[in-house]
């Protein structure tokens, strides 16, 4: 769950209207971050404290250890910035390098179903 929706906030920042599906591009990073590593980006309600603060930054070494690429580590921070106005919009996702070099080059339609 996005940090503002559990009343945590980052400290001392200018209050200005975040995208309204900023909590669900967080929700998009963790999804993301738990197929990868099939463990939670946050264990626990402090810990995320602490990255919303500035006081800890983000769990990158076991998206490191388990080879995800530095465009992936990217995209998944970009979508978990503690700042709501700092995340990816949904179409900045959709467009993002990696998930851009994940898509076929070209989507084949699949053949029709024969009518007998």
């Amino acid at each position: 769950m996005a940090p503002e929706l559990k009343g945590v906030v980052v400290p001392e920042r200018e209050q200005s209207t975040p995208n309204g599906y900023a909590a669900d591009i967080w929700a998009l990073g963790e999804i993301t971050y738990q197929m990868m590593t099939s463990r939670p980006s946050f264990t626990n309600l402090i810990i995320l404290c602490s990255y919303v603060q500035n006081m800890q930054t983000f769990p990158l070494a076991l998206l490191e250890k388990i080879g995800i690429s530095a465009s992936g580590q990217e995209f998944i921070t970009s979508t978990m910035s503690a700042s709501p106005e700092n995340r990816l919009t949904a179409s900045q996702a959709l467009n993002h390098s990696w998930l851009r070099d994940c898509k076929p080059k070209r989507i084949r339609n699949p053949p029709a179903a024969s009518m007998r």
